[in-house]
C-alpha cells in the first residue's frame, strides 16, 4: 500500500517521490493527501473514554468508524490508480467530501507533518565532504605532539610540505581560512591602516569584518566583474600620507574567487596588480582557500602563484576534502609573528598531527582529482543552460563553482532551494536570486545528472501550478 500520510505543505514532495501527474489536480491531491493523514490517525485508535474527552468537533471526525473506513479505503484506491495512469481524477463528489474533512481536520489541529527521509545529494559546497577511508586511516596513524611547544611532528610535515609547494619560506598550520586570512591581514597592518579588496570577496563579506574588530583595519573595497579586478580599478585608490586619512597599506585577492562563481584570477593582470602594490610600498595577501583549483584549471603552478604575494593563505577542507584546517605561508619572518597572532586569535592546538594528517593526505593526494570535480562543474553548468526560469551567472564555468539565477517566476532562491530539499537535492541560496552548486568528491557524474533532472522537475512543476506565489495564496486560502 502507498504511504499518503504527507500534510498539504508537503505535498510537493509527495509528488515528485510518487511521480503524480503535475496538471489542474494538483490541489484537489493537496487536499485529499491531508485528508487521508487525518483518517488513518483517527483509525490508529483511541480508547472509548479518551475518545470521550475530545473536543466535540474532534470526536465527529472519529465518531463514525465504518465510514472513516469506507472513505479511507475509497481515497486510497484512488489514488493507487491514479499512480498508475487509469484514473483521470477525483471525482466532484468525492473532492468535495475529502475537501470538508480537511478543513474540518485543520481546524482541529488533527493534520501533523511527518518526518519523511530522502537521500540528499548534497551541491551546498566542497566543505560537506567526508574523509576518504585511506585519508581516516593516515589520520588514525598520525604521529603526534605538543603543536604549541612545535613539537608534533605531523603538523611540521605539513607546514614544511605546503611552503615548498608554494615556494614560501614558512607555513603556520591554522584551524580556519578565517583565522588564516585574518593573521594575514595583522601581520600586514597596524590599527588605523586599510587593506584594499574585491567588494564580495570572503575576507570582506564572510569574516564578520574581522579585519576592523580584531585588528583595528578599515577596508576600501572596489566592484570586480565576477571579482575579478583589473589594475585601473586600483591606480588612485593609495590614500595621501595626510593626518586626516588611514594609512592604505595592503591589496587583498581572493584565487578562485567564490562569489565570482569560480571565477580564476588570470594570472597577467594578479601580476600587474602586485608588481604596482609592491613598487607603492603596499604588501599583498592572497585568499587562496580554493587556489589549487586555479592551478589545476590554468595549469600555472602553485608556487607562480604564490611568488606574486607576500602572505598565501590555503584552505584543506575544501576541494581537498580534509575535514579541518587550512594554512598562512610567506616569509619566516612574518610568520613567526603570525604564530604569536595565531595563539592571541585561539588557535593554539596541542595534538593536532590528528588533523594535520588528513590536510597533509590531502595535498598529497587530492590536488590532481580536483581536474574531476572541473569536469562535473561543466555538466552540470551545460545541464542547467538548458532550463527554461535558470541562467547562469557568470555564464562561464572556470572550476567547480557553479552560481545561476533563477527566474522570479520560479520565487526567490530561498524559495526555489527549499522545493529542491523537498525533492532531495540541496543547493544553496545565495541571496536574492542567486543561487551556488560546487562539486566536490563526494558526488559522483550520475549525482550531476540526477541533480540536473531534479532542477529541470522543480522549474517545470513550478511553472505549471502558476509559481510560489500562486501556491502559496491557494495554501494560504485553505488554512
Amino acid at each position: 500500500m502507498i504511504r499518503m500520510d504527507i500534510a498539504p505543505h508537503e505535498a510537493e514532495e509527495f509528488l515528485g517521490v510518487f511521480a503524480f501527474d503535475r496538471g489542474e489536480h494538483i490541489y484537489e491531491f493537496i487536499e485529499a493527501i491531508a485528508v487521508v493523514n487525518v483518517i488513518e490517525q483517527r483509525l490508529g485508535g483511541h480508547s472509548a473514554s479518551a475518545k470521550d474527552q475530545r473536543p466535540a468537533q474532534h470526536r465527529r471526525i472519529g465518531s463514525n468508524r465504518a465510514s472513516m473506513e469506507r472513505q479511507h479505503n475509497t481515497t486510497l484506491a484512488s489514488f493507487s490508480a491514479r499512480v498508475n495512469g487509469l484514473n483521470p481524477g477525483p471525482s466532484e463528489c468525492i473532492r468535495g467530501n475529502l475537501l470538508n474533512a480537511f478543513i474540518e481536520a485543520r481546524t482541529v489541529g488533527a493534520i501533523k507533518t511527518p518526518k519523511i527521509t530522502i537521500p540528499m545529494l548534497d551541491f551546498r559546497s566542497d566543505t560537506v565532504t567526508r574523509p576518504t577511508p585511506a585519508m581516516r586511516a593516515a589520520m588514525a596513524s598520525a604521529e603526534v605532539g605538543d603543536d604549541v611547544f612545535g613539537e608534533d611532528p605531523t603538523v611540521l610535515r605539513l607546514e614544511e610540505r605546503l611552503a615548498e609547494i608554494l615556494g614560501k619560506e614558512k607555513a603556520l598550520f591554522v584551524p580556519s581560512g578565517t583565522m588564516s586570512n585574518q593573521i594575514g591581514v595583522r601581520v600586514h597592518c597596524s590599527p588605523g591602516d586599510e587593506l584594499l579588496c574585491e567588494t564580495s570577496c570572503h575576507i570582506y563579506q564572510y569574516e564578520q569584518g574581522g579585519f576592523a574588530q580584531l585588528s583595528g583595519v578599515a577596508a576600501r573595497p572596489v566592484d570586480g566583474e565576477f571579482g575579478v579586478l583589473r589594475l585601473e580599478q586600483l591606480v588612485g585608490l593609495i590614500r595621501p600620507d595626510n593626518v586626516h586619512h588611514v594609512r592604505t597599506r595592503l591589496v587583498c585577492l581572493e584565487n578562485t574567487h567564490n562569489r565570482g562563481g569560480g571565477r580564476v584570477q588570470p594570472i597577467d593582470e594578479v601580476a600587474r596588480i602586485c608588481d604596482w602594490a609592491h613598487a607603492n610600498g603596499l604588501a599583498t595577501h592572497l585568499d587562496g582557500a580554493r587556489l589549487f583549483n586555479a592551478v589545476i584549471a590554468t595549469g600555472v603552478a602553485a608556487n607562480e602563484w604564490a611568488s606574486h604575494f607576500d602572505t598565501v593563505s590555503v584552505c584543506f577542507s575544501k576541494g581537498l576534502g580534509a575535514p579541518v584546517g587550512s594554512a598562512l605561508a610567506g616569509p619566516r619572518e612574518l610568520i613567526e609573528r603570525a604564530h604569536r597572532h595565531r595563539k592571541l586569535f585561539g588557535g593554539g592546538m596541542r595534538q593536532a598531527g590528528v588533523i594535520a594528517a588528513g590536510a597533509l593526505y590531502a595535498l598529497e593526494n587530492h590536488i590532481d582529482r580536483l581536474a574531476e570535480d572541473h569536469a562535473k562543474a561543466q555538466r552540470l553548468a551545460e545541464g542547467i543552460r538548458q532550463i527554461d526560469g535558470l541562467e547562469l551567472r557568470p555564464p562561464q564555468v572556470d572550476t567547480n563553482l557553479v552560481i545561476y539565477r533563477v527566474d522570479p517566476k520560479l520565487g526567490t532562491a530561498a524559495d526555489f532551494a527549499a522545493r529542491l530539499k523537498r525533492r532531495g537535492l540541496l543547493i544553496s541560496a545565495f541571496g536574492g536570486q542567486l543561487m551556488r552548486a560546487v562539486t566536490h568528491l563526494d558526488l559522483s557524474m550520475q549525482d550531476v545528472d540526477r541533480a540536473v533532472e531534479i532542477l529541470r522537475e522543480v522549474s517545470r512543476d513550478t511553472s505549471m501550478v502558476g509559481g510560489v506565489a500562486a501556491a502559496s495564496a491557494y495554501a494560504a486560502s485553505k488554512a
